[in-house]
């Protein structure tokens, strides 16, 4: 569509107008494409699309109540902290360990 109405100019003096044109028509078509959702779509659909959605929803806490107690995710919780405890250090103290062998942090 940018070529109808974005035209080859050689100097370049009617571009400026053509591209303001071209932003207009598309957020005008953006515009009455969009506006018939607002009308005809509802916030739900009558049917759960899942067995997922049919289920019960926890509050914040309720869910941090939740994986306080699922021992799968504190191993992870645990190993994860410790993985970046330990780049968290080597990056920390990697400057000093190799500036005596010549390197340089740039």
């Amino acid at each position: 569509m940018a070529h109808l109405f974005v035209a080859d100019d050689a100097n370049g003096v009617n571009g400026k107008s053509q591209v303001v044109d071209l932003l207009m028509f598309t957020a005008i078509a953006g515009t009455s494409l969009l506006a018939p959702s607002f009308l005809f779509m509802r916030e739900k659909p009558p049917t759960a699309p899942s067995r997922g959605a049919e289920k019960k929803k926890f509050s914040y806490k309720e869910s941090l109540k939740s994986l306080a107690n699922n021992r799968n995710y504190l191993t992870f919780l645990v190993g994860a902290a410790f993985l970046w405890g330990t780049y968290s250090v080597l990056a920390t103290v990697m400057n000093p360990l190799i500036a005596p062998f010549g390197y340089t942090s740039v």
